[in-house]
């Protein structure tokens, strides 16, 4: 296993809760202790990326960073990509990861 989510139920009010925030964070650093990266789900508004980035989360889903797209698709994601756009896009069915930019 190469990846370990961070569950969405831990990031949606991750501004506003100290347990959810304390959550991902020890979920975060136990990831990355054991040498995985870590994705956090459901990731919906920009006070949860700005916390995630301070928490050092590795990937993020949710509709604030992009509407899951279809496979279909996948030329799309990777022209945004070719622009030199900041964050590299990993769309697969309906899943859309971005590895944000440093």
């Amino acid at each position: 296993m190469d990846f370990l989510k961070i569950d969405g139920s831990f990031v949606r009010d991750i501004a506003l809760d100290r347990i959810d925030m304390q959550m991902a964070r020890a979920i975060n650093d136990v990831g990355h202790l054991i040498g995985m990266r870590t994705i956090a789900a459901w990731v919906e508004w920009d006070e949860a990326v700005s916390r995630l980035r301070a928490l050092g989360v590795d990937l993020m889903q949710g509709d604030v960073i992009g509407k899951p797209v279809p496979l279909t698709d996948l030329s799309l994601s990777a022209r945004v990509v070719a622009s030199g756009a900041t964050r590299e896009r990993l769309a697969v069915g309906s899943c859309d990861l971005h590895i944000l930019g440093q």
